[in-house]
């Protein structure tokens, strides 16, 4: 099956004091601990963030870089490797580059993408349902391989067993996989830099989001000076200010019932008034930075409607739209044996339809292609599905498939107070009353 190219993640979100003392955080082994944010929740605002705050951090050999997942229902993992700096450097230059000019590449997917090929944990295409995405199991479970010259192999099987060593900068694969959002050592990746290590500057992405998610450790030689945890959380703390902008301005204006700014660089407006949202728009690139993020909002939380009256909901992102719902339950589970699977219940629907499956195949095939390759795909027209009448009982919930600008409706033919949720952001919740 292959996989979900950059290209496609990137078009997926578009339609998504100097020195060594005094409030330094230590470590068991005397060295000093940064810490780097994993996600981000807006005080405002309930958002998914796939991004790393701050996105470099510097630390000298036996520091520690303790990754610190904030979890709001999405997965992510830290990975590095002697296989990632080579594809992962050009596409920070490219980025980078996009940053300081504002515009992106012309003419198809630029080569810093097709480039990358490293496993993701979810393995798909572009078209493939919820259901039908596989797990690498070497992307999702811890891997840590000293050398390169037999991986990736087969990636439905995990990497073989090893301690989690320092980090040297020297092995081929350096990743936490899956970070647990439970348990013992929930939601932290802490990585212990060797004594050994050699300075530079060593990059990392999630593979579950993909490498528009990434973030640079520097080592710097021993002795030298570095930001002192306050500044670091100072940095995060301005980075995230800035990547949430927009997504914030945006939550405000669809709460007020006023347009939202969306498409690629903020230049389209979506009008909210009278509708009912799961999920706000936001643009992808917005003021010379990367929007790498979603709103995990039902915009408004409270509704109310009369009974055998039909209500409207329209997508925006990935999200569920769903009653009855059981005790919370991940995305993703982890069994004893270290085995990362699915959990089918958060992804498709239940007692209810889901988005019509889209046309096989892509487009016509592009001026001068060759043999076997795919044009673009037929341009998608939203889904309008009509779950139909429903008296209020029973687990209900529309699966994952829904994206941009979809429409699903419910007629409620008992009054009422029906809570609802969705299944993977578990702080997205709402109510309707229907009289």
């Amino acid at each position: 099956m292959k996989r979900i190219t950059v290209a496609t993640a990137l078009a997926m979100m578009a339609t998504v004091l100097v020195g060594c003392g005094g409030d330094s955080s230590s470590n068991d082994s005397g060295g000093e601990t940064r810490q780097v944010l994993v996600d981000y929740r807006h005080d405002e605002t309930e958002t998914s963030m796939f991004d790393y705050y701050p996105r470099k951090v510097t630390v000298r050999p036996g520091d520690t870089v303790e990754f610190e997942q904030a979890w709001t229902g999405e997965a992510h993992s830290v990975t590095f490797g002697t296989i990632v700096d080579p594809v992962l450097t050009p596409i920070i230059s490219l980025l980078d580059k996009i940053k300081s000019t504002g515009e992106f590449p012309a003419g198809g997917e630029p080569e810093e993408f097709q480039a990358f090929d490293l496993p993701f944990v979810f393995e798909g295409t572009e078209d493939s349902s919820a259901e039908d995405v596989s797990m690498s199991q070497q992307a999702a479970q811890p891997c840590f391989v000293a050398e390169a010259d037999s991986w990736p192999g087969d990636r439905e099987t995990p990497c073989p067993k090893r301690a989690q060593p320092k980090f040297t900068g020297s092995d081929a694969v350096y990743s936490s996989g899956v970070i647990p959002y439970e348990g013992v050592g929930g939601n932290t990746f802490r990585v212990p830099v060797a004594a050994d290590a050699k300075p530079g500057t060593y990059g990392y992405y999630c593979n579950v989001h993909g490498p528009l998610q990434y973030g640079q450790v520097e080592i710097v030689p021993k002795g030298t000076d570095i930001p002192s945890s306050r500044e670091v959380a100072e940095t995060a703390r301005k980075e995230s200010k800035i990547r949430t902008e927009v997504m914030v301005a945006n939550y405000k204006a669809a709460k007020a019932g006023k347009g939202v700014l969306a498409g690629e660089t903020g230049e389209e407006e979506i009008a909210t008034k009278g509708k009912n949202l799961i999920g706000v728009p936001s643009p992808f690139f917005y003021k010379n930075n990367f929007v790498h993020g979603i709103i995990n909002e039902f915009v408004p939380r409270q509704i109310t409607a009369k009974t055998n009256e039909k209500v409207t909901w329209t997508f925006a992102g990935k999200h569920t739209i769903s009653f009855n719902v059981p005790k919370y339950f991940p995305v993703f589970t982890i069994a004893n044996d270290g085995t990362v699977a699915f959990n089918p219940k958060a992804l498709v629907p239940a007692g209810w339809p889901g988005p019509p499956k889209p046309p096989e195949g892509g487009g016509e095939e592009p001026e001068g292609g060759g043999e076997g390759e795919e044009g673009p795909p037929p341009e998608r027209e939203p889904a309008k599905v009509d779950a139909g009448p429903w008296d209020g009982k029973g687990f209900r919930s529309s699966g994952l498939d829904f994206g941009d600008g979809d429409e699903f409706s419910v007629t409620f033919t008992k009054a009422g107070t029906y809570p609802f949720a969705c299944l993977v952001h578990p702080s997205m919740v709402g109510t309707i009353v229907v009289k």
